[in-house]
């Protein structure tokens, strides 16, 4: 252990990561070896995550809520950010529609190995209205205060618990300059929507209502963090009518159609999934395993 706390102190005192060799040798002799302490573990990882001050990151912004899959979606977002960090800067930012941060969602986010910052806004929700609204802008406002911290050519992914994602997708957001688009897999009850492209244009949508100027899901898309740091803000409309929280949103920033940038190789991959947990238990057994606190 005492190794391992000298290898990772080798970087200098202005926090600049290690070089990128030497982040190698240290991942491959990580998984050579057996650490008794997880903790421990867990933070010589961190330490290798490390980016340097104003590196390009993508802020990943989660509104989560109360339900009896919460800690297995959230679980399961925080393995393919885990994985993703060591190829893309990432900031998870997990808003929670509730009154107080709760200790579940904290206990994820201190097992998940990303750096985070956890937050709270409770949302009066109205029936047929969009929904997260509220939490996510409690995500933007805390990038705005904060902003001196961040690079211009970050980026803002808003990243529902519940999706399915390719840890690709974080570094295409990352090469963001405006609105960076792809396909979303089974959204709109089809087999994916996508934006349509020809030559290197978008053109057209295939989507569900796709009347709307931008008929984009919350899952395909990011912008450029610049546009959530002017000095008018860039916020959601909350409780806007449902399936136009999203284009409510670029459009009130100003964006065309000209502004989208196709990604996912000219968005002909599928790279993220919008799927649902299901979760069925049975009135008999709500009680069951009483000595299990979280499920």
């Amino acid at each position: 252990l005492l190794l391992l706390l000298l290898l990772f102190s080798r970087g200098d005192s202005s926090g600049a990561p290690l070089p990128h060799s030497s982040s190698e040798e240290l991942l491959a002799w990580l998984a050579s070896v057996q650490v008794a302490d997880a903790e421990l573990r867990l933070g010589a990882l961190r330490l290798l995550q490390q980016p340097t001050a104003g590196q390009p990151t993508v802020f990943v912004i989660t509104a989560t809520y109360p339900r009896t899959s919460q800690k297995a979606d959230l679980t399961r977002l925080s393995h393919t950010l885990f994985a993703a960090s060591f190829h893309t800067a990432l900031h998870w930012i997990v808003v929670e529609d509730h009154p107080t941060r709760t200790s579940l969602v904290q206990r994820v986010l201190e097992r998940s190995g990303v750096r985070y910052t956890h937050l709270h806004k409770k949302e009066d929700h109205i029936a047929h209205h969009f929904k997260g609204g509220a939490a996510r802008n409690q995500g933007i406002l805390h990038l705005r205060e904060n902003k001196d911290r961040i690079h211009l050519d970050s980026a803002v992914y808003f990243a529902d618990d519940d999706n399915a994602y390719d840890v690709r997708v974080f570094a295409e957001a990352l090469s963001v300059k405006r609105v960076g688009v792809w396909p979303v897999g089974f959204s709109g009850a089809r087999r994916a929507e996508f934006p349509i492209v020809k030559n290197g244009k978008i053109v057209g949508f295939e989507a569900y209502m796709a009347s709307r100027k931008f008929p984009l899901d919350m899952a395909g898309f990011a912008i450029n963090v610049k546009y959530f740091l002017r000095a008018t803000p860039l916020l959601f409309t909350v409780n806007a009518p449902a399936s136009t929280g999203e284009t409510a949103l670029l459009e009130s920033a100003g964006f065309t159609r000209d502004d989208l940038e196709p990604l996912a190789n000219g968005c002909t991959e599928v790279l993220v999934w919008h799927v649902k947990t299901s979760v069925v238990v049975n009135p008999e057994f709500k009680e069951s395993a009483p000595h299990i606190a979280e499920v």
